[in-house]
């Protein structure tokens, strides 16, 4: 009898041994997501930041080539509104973190990778008529620059072009970046799980 009683207690306290070791393991892996989660959210706070600093930029460029406000408008409303989706499809507060299961957590995160892709399609849908508006508007109805040496009006363009270029290669490595965080909090996640 005193032997089983002795087994018991060793298996009471290997239970218990195993169950803190869980809450450690999960506590461990939620502090891993919150920081890779940081950096998604310090993404999404840099965007906030720089769209009114570009709007204005591109304001400023409409007056001084006496061309409509509106491209600045448009440009702001598009902005605005990737903006606001990538509080959905890149964004993981910390509620989520806190609130939702492994499994749970897993789901969404998969679900805003696929959005987010169909966002990036979107936006690319809806730039390039953007670009080739503000294009017309800057280049071919604006007086000064159809003045210019045409030296000088093909260097601005090349500018122009780098600058459009350049964008497009930060942006694609940005969401590269933020699909492999995804990708690793997906691995970490199935690997604690299994």
């Amino acid at each position: 009898m005193d032997e089983l009683n002795e087994m018991r207690l060793q298996m009471a306290a290997m239970k218990q041994s195993l169950d803190k070791s869980q809450i450690i393991s999960k506590k461990l892996l939620a502090k891993v997501m919150g920081s890779k989660a940081s950096l998604l959210n310090k993404i999404v706070i840099g965007e906030v930041v720089l769209l009114p600093v570009i709007f204005l930029i591109i304001l400023g460029i409409c007056y001084a080539c006496k061309s409509t406000l509106w491209v600045a408008w448009v440009f702001l409303i598009i902005g605005g509104a990737d903006t606001i989706l990538d509080f959905w499809t890149i964004r993981i507060g910390p509620k989520k973190l806190n609130s939702y299961s492994m499994l749970e957590l897993k789901k969404f995160i998969v679900k805003q990778k696929k959005v987010r892709r169909l966002q990036a399609v979107i936006a690319v849908v809806v730039m390039i008529p953007w670009l080739l508006w503000t294009y017309y508007e800057w280049c071919h109805l604006n007086i000064f620059f159809t003045t210019l040496d045409e030296t000088l009006r093909w260097t601005i363009l090349f500018i122009v072009g780098i600058s459009v270029v350049v964008a497009i290669v930060v942006v694609i490595l940005i969401m590269k970046k933020l699909d492999s965080i995804n990708d690793d909090m997906v691995a970490d996640i199935d690997e604690f799980t299994e």
